[in-house]
C-alpha cells in the first residue's frame, strides 16, 4: 500500500497518554506511517513503543538518547516515506477524522501544507479552549508577506495572530527535503521550522477543522521550571529568527511582531525569577529580574514599538521595564500568574 503521510510523534514519558495518542491516529486511515521517536524516556514509555510496534506493523519505533524533540523530529525525517508528514504530540490525541479532513483537502488543492486549528483539554478530556480559524488560502508572495508574519505573533493593535504551532499541519514532505529543513536545538523551534518551510511554499490553506486535542496541564506556581538561561535562550532565538525574516526580506512587515513575542519571552523570564521557581531568596530574584530589565537589547525594543497601541496591561509591564524598579515588577508578574491561574482561556 502506498504511503501518503507520515505521521512523527517524539516520545518522552509519555506512558499514561502515548496508548491514546496512538489509537486515536491509527483510527484515521491505513495509508499512513507511523514514527514513533523514544527520546530517553525513564517510565514505561519504551514497554508501550514495543507494544504498539507489535500490534501494528505501520509502526516505526526510533529510539535516541535524550536530546529533545526537535532532534527527535530530524531522525524520524529521515525515515518518512510519505507524501506528507504530521507532526502529533505524544500527549496529545486527535478526533476521529481530523487527517482525513486535511488530507482530502490537500490532495483537491495541491496545497504545499494545510493547517488547522486545536482544541485544548485537560486531563479529563474536558474542552478549555477552541482554537478555530476560518478558511484562508494564501499564495505565492501571499505566503511570505501576509501568512509568516502572523505566525510570527500579533500586531500591536490585537490578537490577529495565527498560533499555528507545527502540529495539526500536513507538510508536503518534497519541501522539507528539497530545502533541508530541520529543527535546531533552540528555543521556539516549531517557529523557526515554520519560517524555513513557509518562505518556500507556495499554496496554503487554513481549514476551519479543529480536531486536535492538545492536552494542557492546569498553570500553577510550581508548573514553571526554573531555567537559568532562558532569558539568554530567548534572546537567541530573536535573533536567529530575525536573521532569516531579513534574508528572506519580510523583515519590514514581520519585525513589529517579532518584537512582541520577544516581550511574552521576557515575561515567562520573569515570571521564572520569582522565589517560588527560582529557589532564590528574594534578594536574588529581583537582582535577576534588574538584570533582565537592564538588557539594552530589550530597552531598545520598547523604545522603537508603538506602546499607546496595546492593551493597558501588556502597556504596563512595558512601562514597568522601561521605568527599571524591580520591586513593582515582582508584584505586576505575581498578579500576573496568579490572573492566569484564574483564566485559563486568557
Amino acid at each position: 500500500m502506498k504511503i501518503n503521510i507520515s505521521i512523527i510523534i517524539p516520545v518522552y514519558n509519555s506512558e499514561n497518554y502515548l496508548i491514546e495518542c496512538v489509537k486515536s491516529i491509527e483510527n484515521q486511515r491505513k495509508d499512513i506511517q507511523i514514527i514513533l521517536i523514544d527520546d530517553g524516556s525513564t517510565d514505561a514509555s519504551i514497554n508501550i513503543c514495543q507494544d504498539l510496534v507489535r500490534e501494528y506493523s505501520n509502526i516505526v519505533l526510533l529510539r535516541q538518547n535524550n536530546k529533545g524533540p526537535g532532534i527527535a523530529r530530524n531522525l524520524a525525517l529521515k525515515y518518512a516515506i510519505g507524501k506528507y508528514v504530521f507532526f502529533v504530540d505524544s500527549d496529545d490525541y486527535l478526533e476521529n477524522n481530523e487527517i482525513n479532513k486535511l488530507f482530502k483537502f490537500a490532495e483537491q488543492g495541491d496545497f504545499d501544507a494545510v493547517i488547522g486549528g486545536y482544541k485544548r483539554v485537560n486531563n479529563k478530556g474536558e474542552v478549555l479552549f477552541v482554537e478555530s480559524y476560518s478558511q484562508q488560502f494564501y499564495k505565492g508572495e501571499r505566503v511570505r508577506r501576509e501568512l509568516i508574519p502572523k505566525i510570527i505573533g500579533s500586531s500591536p493593535k490585537g490578537h490577529d495572530n495565527i498560533r499555528v504551532t507545527i502540529w495539526n499541519v500536513l507538510f508536503k514532505k518534497e519541501i522539507i527535503e528539497k530545502y533541508k529543513i530541520s529543527f535546531l536545538p533552540v528555543k521556539a523551534e516549531d517557529t523557526i521550522f515554520n519560517i524555513d518551510f513557509y518562505s518556500h511554499a507556495d499554496k496554503v490553506l487554513i481549514t476551519d477543522t479543529s480536531g486536535y486535542c492538545y492536552r494542557e496541564n492546569s498553570l500553577s506556581l510550581t508548573s514553571l521550571s526554573y531555567k537559568e538561561n532562558f532569558f539568554q535562550q530567548s534572546k537567541r532565538s530573536f535573533l536567529i529568527q530575525r536573521k532569516k525574516l531579513q534574508k528572506e526580506k519580510i523583515l519590514d512587515v514581520s519585525e513589529v511582531r517579532l518584537f512582541r513575542q520577544f516581550f511574552i519571552d521576557t515575561r515567562e523570564s520573569l515570571c521564572r525569577e520569582l522565589t517560588c521557581i527560582s529557589g532564590k531568596n528574594k534578594k536574588a530574584s529581583l537582582k535577576a529580574m534588574k538584570k533582565i530589565m537592564n538588557d539594552s537589547m530589550l530597552l531598545n525594543m520598547i523604545n522603537l514599538y508603538p506602546i499607546d497601541k496595546l492593551e493597558y496591561k501588556q502597556k504596563i509591564f512595558l512601562k514597568l521595564i522601561k521605568l527599571g524598579n524591580a520591586q513593582l515588577m515582582y508584584f505586576f508578574i505575581k498578579l500576573y500568574i496568579f490572573s492566569k491561574m484564574n483564566n485559563k482561556n486568557e
